[in-house]
């Protein structure tokens, strides 16, 4: 991969920020009040990092070794408000199988707590059986495949395809990214 294409590429872990001493996250406290054990990794994510508001707020991403999910958001600004909206939800699986939610798509993007789920990262396959298939081994292999720009990441005509088809793009639709692609990577050599 030709490295300059990446200048201006935003990933996942560019949108995160080091917790200094003084903005500690009270884990223990949180687990009590939303009865729910955080995985390893995933703990030590939360209280290493934060998201940098301005990166996240209002931003489109996505998660490029599995596009199905379409636009991810992080519309959380903190991992209470994760909790809260993980805690509401309506879906009785989400509240039994205690999965975090650590993300917006069209189908959600979770992290396990339990079992052969442990730190996985997960998405519903909205299948009639409500199972979840795991996206990525952990929170930081999830955000090192976010990406805000699809047309830097793929290297060929055929991975552009294949990315613009798995987010619903066809026909002639599909022809007038494809075309706006190779424009995009013939100006950017």
């Amino acid at each position: 991969m030709n490295l300059q294409y990446l200048t201006n590429m935003v990933t996942g872990m560019d949108l995160l920020k080091m917790r200094n001493r003084k903005e500690k996250v009270d884990i223990d406290s949180l687990e009590k009040r939303y009865d729910i054990i955080f995985p390893p990794i995933f703990r030590t994510f939360i209280e290493s990092f934060k998201w940098i508001p301005e990166m996240t707020v209002d931003k489109i991403y996505h998660y490029y070794p599995y596009l199905l999910g379409g636009e991810i958001t992080f519309p959380f600004a903190d991992i209470e408000s994760n909790l809260q909206a993980t805690k509401g939800s309506t879906d009785d699986d989400i509240v039994q199988r205690k999965l975090i939610l650590f993300a917006s798509s069209r189908y959600g993007i979770f992290v396990g707590t339990e079992d052969e789920n442990l730190d996985k990262v997960l998405i519903s396959t909205h299948s009639l059986d409500g199972d979840y298939k795991i996206i990525a081994n952990n929170v930081f292999e999830f955000l090192r495949g976010v990406t805000d720009n699809l047309s830097d990441v793929a290297e060929t005509v055929e991975e552009y395809r294949s990315f613009m088809e798995a987010l619903g793009y066809e026909d002639e639709d599909l022809e007038y990214e494809i075309e706006d692609w190779k424009i995009y990577k013939q100006n950017r050599n």
